[in-house]
């Protein structure tokens, strides 16, 4: 067991850090609200972007440490693009749209999910991805919050659990003029992480490549 941990590198211990840091974060917040909230409503905290997205680098972040090589290939390049722009979505937009009306803004959870991992995760891309994007994927990462801003506004028009997910989507209280044009700006500024991405890619990373994706 000491040998395999001795050939571990360090950005090997730096992910397995992030991983234990989303889940202890992700777990204990979801076990006190089982114990505030009765019955599977206790769950609804999961319908949140940001939410969903620290589950997502919480299996990424397992796949890298404990699956084979195979699979830690696939799930490189492609996903892990996706997974670094979701997640400085959620720091951005939630620092500026929601921070200010957030009455748990001053918690460890908070701070957790919508500060610290979206750094050090930010940091984790930046030194590890090795492979060159393809500009399409700016257009295939626009799947997720596509399929997500039509399910949060038909949550709250079905009166589902916490209603409306988020103030700036809650088409009763503001309209469906400015919802929607709340949605093209969020989906302008998902393209324009994106290619930020994909251009940091092409200029920073791809000189550490071997990968032959293409350009």
């Amino acid at each position: 067991m000491e040998e395999y941990l001795r050939r571990r590198s360090g950005i090997w211990y730096y992910r397995l850090i992030l991983f234990l840091l989303i889940g202890f974060t992700q777990i204990r917040e979801q076990i006190l609200q089982c114990g505030q909230i009765e019955g599977i409503s206790c769950l609804r905290r999961n319908k949140y972007l940001s939410i969903q997205t620290n589950w997502m680098l919480f299996i990424w972040l397992g796949l890298m440490l404990f699956a084979n090589s195979e699979v830690r290939s696939r799930v490189t390049g492609f996903v892990h693009g996706a997974m670094v722009v979701y997640i400085t979505i959620v720091m951005v937009v939630y620092w500026s749209l929601i921070a200010a009306t957030d009455p748990t803004i001053n918690t460890f959870t908070n701070y957790s999910q919508h500060l610290i991992v979206p750094i050090m995760f930010i940091i984790e891309w930046y030194l590890t991805e090795d492979k060159k994007y393809h500009r399409k994927y700016i257009f295939y990462w626009l799947l997720y919050p596509l399929l997500f801003a039509p399910y949060a506004i038909i949550n709250g028009s079905l009166g589902w659990e916490l209603g409306y997910i988020y103030p700036f989507l809650n088409v009763p209280n503001i309209g469906w003029a400015s919802v929607l044009l709340t949605i093209v700006e969020i989906f302008v500024f998902y393209m324009l992480m994106s290619s930020l991405y994909v251009w940091i890619n092409h200029r920073y990373q791809s000189g550490r490549t071997s990968s032959n994706e293409l350009t």
